[in-house]
């Protein structure tokens, strides 16, 4: 019992029966309740046993040329009967607890690990699971659960929100939160989603009806912004935000928009999300398919072998990895082959691609360029990404190389080697980060090495085109391919 309540304060809210919720109580339970009764009848029956044994012993009528009455024996019979009876008892009583035990000692465990949740409809009134939901002030105007929606109503200016603690009070390392907001009978709105949340601060993200999201970090009083972009306008959005390590990732309907990397906050005692009304009266919105999902701790450097690979960037399966960072100057597409990055003249069109895990501290990264269609730009394969500050890798279709660290630093240029030249049929270009040193590799061919201070952690990757015409270009990115190690 002392083990199922041991659990932190986490958002201030009636949390559910733990009896019920956390069965690491109910199987201390079984597997000590039992054996306690038994003890317990042991000891109240045994000196009765023993008492009414002298009693009938003292009996007068001893049998002539006998040693032993009839009562004694009698009694003794009685005595062994009863011992019978209570080792029948003890060893029912060790069956059940050993049965109960195996039954809900791996439930005991399995309810302890970090596991999904889903509430098709969230919220304390509606949702029929353990979950622990709480409305902060100030309130909403009015709430009401429908088989398919929680609808809300807020007042005029204002931010209703709830809070959510998984059944188990703990939040893993990281985690992906998603709600499916419609603002049908809210004119001009936003959902609004907090990660990391606790007394110190919290990471904020907006996505609003009209077309914009954002990115912040809270300390209470002040936003600080550290992301924000357009998004098409509609009255229904599926938000999806992904605490993982340092970084925040936020997609909307299935499509990644942004990468942020803030360590300010790393612990969470709750998860909030809520509608936000911009307009000048009551409106109402609806939230459905509510999802939290664990996505574990940090990964040590060294630990994960896996290759991720892409034949296209941003484009596939994994395109939840993918964002692009630049939505106004840059249009990514998809189809059979190759991903196309077209950038608008004189600009930069960004890709950021993080995986589900933290980065390690070594690793390598290549990436296939054909800038045939770009014949006044450069490729540009980032590593130790962090809030748009990195190093950027340049290969460009001049036959020029460069590396830039922070603040546009120029850390290296020149001429690629003869061997690396290969504009005919594009460039494949590989990175590797260890040790300190930003090793650039062109075709095969190594190019040059740059310090690359080993204390600067990786929030994304950075696949990038520049184009430095007045005319607007394109370049066919493929066979990106993303290592953990040296």
């Amino acid at each position: 019992m002392y083990l199922g309540t041991f659990r932190a304060a986490a958002s201030g809210a009636v949390q559910p029966d733990f009896l019920h919720s956390d069965l690491t109580a109910s199987a201390g339970l079984l597997l000590l309740g039992p054996p306690v009764v038994v003890l317990g009848f042991l000891l109240r029956v045994r000196p009765r046993l023993r008492v009414r044994l002298r009693f009938r012993l003292r009996l007068p009528g001893r049998l002539p040329g006998r040693g032993r009455h009839p009562r004694g024996a009698t009694g003794q019979t009685a005595d062994r009967s009863a011992g019978r009876l209570v080792a029948a008892i003890a060893a029912a009583a060790l069956v059940f607890t050993v049965t109960l035990f195996a039954v809900a000692f791996p439930r005991s465990v399995h309810a302890n690990e970090d596991q999904p949740y889903r509430a098709d409809v969230p919220g304390a009134t509606c949702d029929d699971g353990n979950a622990s939901w709480a409305i902060p002030a100030p309130p909403p105007l009015g709430i009401a659960c429908t088989p398919h929606a929680l609808q809300i109503t807020v007042a005029a200016r204002r931010t209703s929100t709830m809070s959510f603690v998984p059944p188990d009070g703990y939040f893993a390392g990281g985690y992906r939160l998603s709600v499916h907001v419609d603002f049908g009978r809210l004119a001009s709105g936003c959902l609004t989603l907090e990660t990391r949340v606790t007394a110190t601060g919290y990471y904020w993200a907006n996505v609003c009806s009209q077309g914009t999201w954002a990115i912040a970090r809270s300390s209470g009083r002040a936003l600080t912004f550290l992301s924000d972009g357009p998004v098409t306008p509609a009255q229904a959005y599926t938000v999806q935000i992904t605490a993982q390590g340092a970084s925040q990732r936020l997609a909307i309907d299935g499509r990644q928009v942004a990468v942020v990397a803030d360590p300010r906050y790393t612990n969470t005692a709750r998860l909030v999300f809520g509608v936000q009304n911009l307009t000048g009266q009551p409106g109402q919105a609806e939230l459905s398919s509510f999802a939290f999902t664990p996505t574990g701790t940090t990964t040590r450097a060294g630990t994960d072998r896996a290759l991720l690979t892409a034949a296209a960037p941003g484009c596939g399966p994994a395109s939840a990895s993918w964002a692009v960072m630049t939505p106004v100057t840059t249009q990514l597409s998809c189809g059979r082959g190759p991903a196309t990055l077209a950038v608008s003249p004189g600009s930069l069109g960004e890709l950021g691609f993080a995986p589900d895990t933290t980065f390690p501290a070594a690793y390598q990264v290549a990436v296939r360029v054909d800038p045939a269609r770009l014949p006044g730009g450069c490729a540009v394969l980032g590593v130790a990404m962090r809030a748009q500050r990195g190093y950027l890798n340049e290969v460009c279709a001049s036959g020029i190389w460069a590396i830039d660290g922070p603040g546009d630093k120029v850390l290296g240029h020149g001429g690629l080697p003869r061997g690396a030249q290969a504009p005919g049929s594009g460039y494949e270009i590989q990175v590797a980060v260890s040790g300190g040193v930003d090793h650039l590799t062109v075709n095969g061919v190594p190019v040059a090495e740059v310090p690359a201070p080993a204390s600067t952690s990786t929030a994304y990757l950075l696949v990038a085109a520049v184009d430095f015409t007045a005319r607007s270009g394109s370049a066919r990115f493929s066979d990106f391919a993303f290592r953990p190690g040296r």
